[in-house]
């Protein structure tokens, strides 16, 4: 899941916890923006990734097209899963990647 809009409010697909439990990886969603975008300025990007451990400040991540990151920091949200009868199954800490984009 790809999006370019900054105030989309992410929502992890059911089938990803289920593939990233299969494959021992972590889910973590990453932000790569422009270093100067002001709140609601539509020049990032946003994606879940899974990975085997969790990106640092200072990181370099380089997107499919070619775009490298720098990893300034990573905030943590609160993610539910439900079931299918929207019954609480459990809660989950999902890992938040903040980058900019880097020459």
């Amino acid at each position: 899941m790809i999006s370019y809009d900054p105030d989309k409010i992410p929502n992890v697909p059911p089938e990803l916890f289920e593939e990233a439990e299969q494959l021992g990886l972590r889910i973590v969603q990453v932000l790569c923006d422009e270093r100067d975008a002001k709140v609601g300025d539509v020049t990032g990007v946003s994606f879940f990734a899974l990975v085997p451990f969790l990106p640092h400040a200072g990181d370099r991540i380089e997107l499919v097209d070619g775009t490298n990151c720098e990893v300034k920091r990573t905030y943590w949200k609160l993610v539910q899963r439900h079931d299918q009868q929207g019954k609480l199954r459990y809660a989950s800490l999902i890992p938040n990647v903040i980058a900019h984009k880097v020459d």
